[in-house]
């Protein structure tokens, strides 16, 4: 690889670095607040919980230790509704305080 090359990629990494870390920037304990009083009717939000009073809805944890789901995807759940879901478009910085709370919670990509 050329030095150009090399400087160049190095340049999308940092860049990429950069981007992925302004997006995920949030508060976990806000995110953990706001599941408690909007999510946690179907979704089970605690750490370590496996069960949700919704059958259909995956606890959190389920959903942090999934190593098939991304952090961009749960933005877009997060940002439309669902099938099941209640019609709910969660504002960009809870959006990311739920994403700070599941990373809090186990292995983010």
């Amino acid at each position: 690889m050329t030095r150009l090359g090399l400087g160049v990629s190095l340049t999308a990494i940092c860049f990429a670095s950069t981007v992925w870390a302004a997006d995920t920037a949030g508060n976990a304990r806000a995110g953990l607040a706001f599941a408690e009083e909007v999510c946690s009717g179907c979704h089970a939000v605690g750490a370590g919980a496996k069960t949700s009073p919704e059958i259909k809805a995956p606890p959190f944890q389920v959903i942090a230790d999934s190593k098939l789901v991304t952090s961009r995807e749960i933005e877009a759940w997060l940002m439309s509704s669902h099938p099941g879901m209640p019609d709910l478009m969660v504002p960009a910085e809870k959006r990311a305080d739920i994403l700070a709370y599941l990373k809090s919670l186990g292995h983010r990509q």
